[in-house]
């Protein structure tokens, strides 16, 4: 898309800052802010798929499936979302998991097998049996 125009198409080639490697192909996603990201993948052929417009901050297996942490603060805004792909047929589906309390900063896969996503707002716990939790952070 060019500027918001639908009949005004441009291609760049720009390396994607994450990428998972899956059964079927790649999940690779980007975040260029304010300017915005997408989540493609690209199967075993080589063939990409754009799966959404988006800002990727990350991507996590989980037995469930793929958790992609997207989001964005910029300004005034300061959304987040956890999103699911999983695979039917070998191609990914896409569906919104969580809203999150603020665009993730960062986030971790955790050794028992939970994601920590942080924010300027807090932090909350993807558990591996798929709630969310809100955690509280402390120094000792």
């Amino acid at each position: 898309k060019y500027f918001g125009r639908k009949n005004h198409l441009t291609t760049h080639h720009v390396p994607a800052a994450v990428t998972y490697k899956t059964r079927y192909g790649y999940l690779a996603g980007d975040s260029r802010g304010e300017f915005g990201g997408e989540l493609v993948f690209v199967d075993n052929s080589g063939l990409v798929q754009l799966i959404q417009d988006m800002n990727v901050e990350d991507i996590y297996e989980f037995k469930f499936g793929y958790v992609v942490t997207e989001g964005l603060s910029h300004m005034s805004s300061n959304n987040g979302m956890l999103y699911l792909v999983t695979f039917l047929n070998k191609k990914p589906h896409l569906s919104k998991l969580f809203g999150l309390i603020g665009a993730p900063e960062s986030s971790l896969k955790l050794v028992n097998g939970d994601l920590l996503i942080n924010s300027r707002e807090g932090s909350q716990i993807l558990k591996s049996d798929g709630s969310l939790v809100r955690v509280s952070c402390k120094s000792s």
